[in-house]
C-alpha cells in the first residue's frame, strides 16, 4: 500500500516502558534541547513490539521502522502505483495465472544474496501465520516453484489482473528456519535501504545505512535512532517535546504544532468519501431523481466547508494520481437549473416506497444488499492491508461533536432542526405511498462521531432544500449506523471506504448497492485481463457509467499529515504505506 510499506490492524498494544519518564514526555530545558538540536541521528519513535519480524508483527508503529529495513518484490509509490523494487524483470502470463520473476541482484545485511528461495519461504511463512497481515495478499497463490537462485514462478489458483500490488510483502530471509522465526535477534538482518546497527528492547534501535544497498542512495545519509515509547500518544508527544523528529497525526493533532518549529506535509490518503442510496426506495431507483439530487449537492462547498479543504475531491473511488483514474471523467456538475429540470422528469408511480423490487429504468440497479455489511469506514476492506488509519479522524470528543452539530446547523442556515420528523406521525413514514415530491423527506443518515462527515451531510441536506428535496439528517453512532443501513432505514448516506493497494473497486460498488449489465460486463473483464492500456480503459468506462448515472456521488479522498521537526532539512514523500519514504534525503541543520 515505495519501498513495500505495509500499513497495518489497528491494534496498539500499551506497554509501559521503563526509563520513560512523564518529564521526557512533555519536555526539556533549553541545555537539553541545544543537545539535541545538534544530534547525528533522526529521531523516531515506535511503541514496544511484541517482535521485529515483519511478517508476524502487528503494530503500525514497529511496520513503518521495519519498512526502512526491509524491502518487497515491489512497492507502491508516492502515487499508488506499482514499481518494482527486489524484482529486476518479470512477465505476468495472458491469462493471469502465473508470473515469472527475476530478481535483482541484491544483498542481505550480512553480505549473502537475496534468492529465490527466501522469496519462497516468506510465502510460506505468510501462508503459515494465520494472523500475518499480509494473509490475504498471499491468499491466492497455489504454488511457488524455484527455478534458479534468482529465478522463480508464482503461479495463482484464479486469474490476477494486479498480481504486483499483492507481492508487496517484506522478504526475509530463509536463514530464519521453521523455529525462533520471531525471536529479536533473528530479525535483524534485513536487504533494505537502512541496517539495524544495535536494539535494545526497552530503550531504542539504531539504524545506519546499507552500503550494500542495490540502489543508489543520497549522500551522507543520517543515522536514525528509534526511541521505544510506551503507547500511540506517547509518540505524539515526543514530537511536541522536539524529543522526536516525525510522526504521523490526525487533523485534530495539527493544531499543537507550532509553525516556527515545525512542517507539515500533506499528502492524499486512502480515505474514500461517498453518499451511497438505498436502492430499496422506489423514488431512488428512478435515474432522474438521483441526477436531481447529484445537481443538487455543491461538491467543491462540501470540500471546503464540510472538510475544511483538507481533501482531493474525486470523481471515482480510486487515488487521483492513480494511473487508473481518468480526470477527464467528472460528475455532474453543481446546478440547480440541471436539477429541478431533472425534477420536472421524475413521475412517481404512487407505489409506497417500502421494499419496491422495481429496477431502475435502463440502468438494471440491483437492491442494495445490507445484511452482511458494515459502515465501510470501520471495517476492513478484505484486501489483505488493514490499516488503522481507517478509523483515523473517525471517532472526537463529545465537545468537538457538539461544536461540529452547531458549525453544521449554521452552514444549513438553522434548517436542520425544521425538517425533523417523528416517522410515526409524519406522512413521510416508510408505509406512505409516494405521489408527489411533497410525500419525500430524504433520511440522511452519518456517523455521529465523524465531525467532517456530520458537517457533510447537513450541507447536503440545505442543498437539497434549495431545489425543494425535503431532507432530515440523522447522527448515529456506528451501531445504530449499521443497523439502520442493514434494515434499509434510510435513504442516503454519508460513508467512507479505506482505498486499498489493490485498485479493484467491485467490493466499492457491491457495498454502494448500483449495479447494471453493463458495469457487471466491465468489471469482469477487469478481472481477466493483464494489460494496463485495457485495464486502465475499462476504468474510464466504469467510471462514466457510475458518474452519468449517479450510481453513488463521490466526495473526496482525504488528506493525511506527517509532522517534521524544522531542524531538519529536504523533503520527504510519505503515503499511507510507508510514511517515512524519502527520509533518506532528509539533512539535519547545524547550528551557528
Amino acid at each position: 500500500m515505495k519501498k513495500l510499506k505495509m500499513i497495518i490492524a489497528t491494534l496498539v498494544t500499551v506497554v509501559l516502558v521503563s526509563g520513560c519518564s512523564s518529564n521526557k514526555l512533555t519536555g526539556k530545558n533549553n541545555e537539553e534541547n541545544k543537545v539535541y538540536n545538534d544530534s547525528k541521528y533522526i529521531n523516531l519513535t515506535m511503541v514496544k513490539p511484541k517482535t521485529i519480524n515483519p511478517i508476524i508483527n502487528n503494530e503500525e508503529s514497529v511496520s513503518h521502522i521495519m519498512n526502512l529495513v526491509y524491502d518487497g518484490l515491489f512497492e507502491i509509490d508516492k502515487n499508488y502505483n506499482v514499481e518494482t523494487r527486489l524484482v529486476k524483470e518479470y512477465t505476468t502470463s495472458s491469462d493471469g495465472m502465473s508470473i515469472d520473476i527475476e530478481l535483482t541482484d541484491a544483498k542481505w545485511h550480512d553480505g549473502k544474496e537475496v534468492t529465490a528461495t527466501d522469496v519462497s519461504y516468506t510465502i510460506d511463512l505468510i501462508n503459515k501465520t494465520p494472523e500475518s497481515i499480509y494473509k490475504s495478499l498471499t491468499e491466492n497463490i497455489a504454488s511457488t516453484t524455484v527455478t534458479s537462485s534468482k529465478n522463480l514462478t508464482i503461479k495463482f489458483k484464479t486469474s490476477e489482473a494486479f498480481p504486483t500490488n499483492k507481492l508487496v510483502f517484506p522478504i526475509v530471509s530463509s536463514d530464519l528456519g521453521t523455529k525462533g522465526i520471531d525471536a529479536n535477534k533473528k530479525n535483524l538482518i534485513g536487504n533494505g535501504q537502512y541496517k539495524v546497527e544495535s536494539y535494545s528492547e526497552r530503550e531504542d534501535m539504531v539504524l545506519t545505512a546499507n552500503d550494500n544497498y542495490y540502489i543508489d542512495q543520497p549522500k551522507n545519509i543520517k543515522q536514525i535512532k528509534v526511541k521505544i515509547v510506551p503507547d500511540e500518544e506517547a509518540r505524539v508527544s515526543m514530537v511536541m517535546s522536539l524529543d522526536s523528529d516525525i510522526t504521523d497525526v490526525t487533523i485534530n493533532d495539527l493544531s499543537k504544532f507550532q509553525e516556527d518549529k515545525f512542517n507539515i506535509t500533506k499528502y492524499q490518503g486512502r480515505e474514500f468519501e461517498f453518499v451511497s442510496f438505498n436502492y430499496n426506495k422506489s423514488y431512488l431507483q428512478n435515474k432522474d431523481f438521483r441526477k436531481a439530487i447529484a445537481h443538487s449537492v455543491n461538491r467543491k462547498n462540501l470540500l471546503e466547508e464540510g472538510y475544511m479543504g483538507d481533501a482531493q475531491m474525486v470523481n471515482f473511488p480510486l487515488n487521483t494520481k492513480s494511473e487508473y483514474y481518468n480526470d477527464k471523467i467528472g460528475q455532474l456538475e453543481f446546478s440547480k437549473d440541471k436539477a429541478q429540470s431533472y425534477l420536472d422528469k421524475v413521475k412517481f408511480t404512487g407505489e409506497d416506497d417500502k421494499d419496491s423490487n422495481k429496477k431502475v429504468d435502463d440502468n438494471q440497479v440491483n437492491t442494495h444488499k445490507n445484511n452482511d455489511e458494515k459502515e465501510v469506514a470501520n471495517s476492513n476492506n478484505k484486501s489483505g492491508i488493514q490499516n488503522s488509519k481507517a478509523d483515523k479522524n473517525l471517532e472526537a470528543e463529545d465537545q468537538n461533536d457538539k461544536d461540529a452539530k452547531n458549525d453544521s446547523k449554521k452552514a444549513s442556515d438553522g434548517e436542520v432542526d425544521k425538517n425533523i420528523v417523528d416517522n410515526k406521525n409524519s406522512k413521510k413514514s416508510n408505509n406512505q405511498k409516494i405521489k408527489s415530491l411533497d410525500d419525500i423527506n430524504l433520511k440522511i443518515v452519518v456517523n455521529k462521531d465523524n465531525i467532517e462527515r456530520v458537517k457533510t451531510a447537513n450541507l447536503i441536506s440545505a442543498n437539497l432544500k434549495t431545489v425543494g428535496i425535503n431532507s432530515t439528517v440523522e447522527q448515529l453512532s456506528a451501531e445504530d449506523l449499521e443497523k439502520a443501513m442493514n434494515t434499509n432505514n434510510y435513504d442516503l448516506a454519508v460513508t467512507g471506504w479505506v482505498l486499498s493497494n489493490v485498485p479493484n473497486v467491485k467490493e466499492i460498488i457491491a457495498y454502494s448497492g448500483y449495479s447494471d449489465e453493463k458495469l457487471t460486463e466491465y468489471m469482469n473483464q477487469i478481472e481477466k485481463e493483464t494489460s494496463k492500456d485495457k485495464i486502465r480503459d475499462l476504468y474510464g468506462k466504469m467510471q462514466k457509467n457510475i458518474n452519468d448515472n449517479v450510481g453513488f456521488i463521490s466526495l473526496v479522498v482525504r488528506n493525511n499529515h506527517i509532522v517534521t521537526n524544522n531542524r531538519l532539512d529536504g523533503k520527504i514523500e510519505p503515503n499511507d504505506f510507508d510514511v517515512y519514504e524519502g527520509i533518506a534525503n532528509l539533512n539535519i541543520k547545524t547550528n551557528k
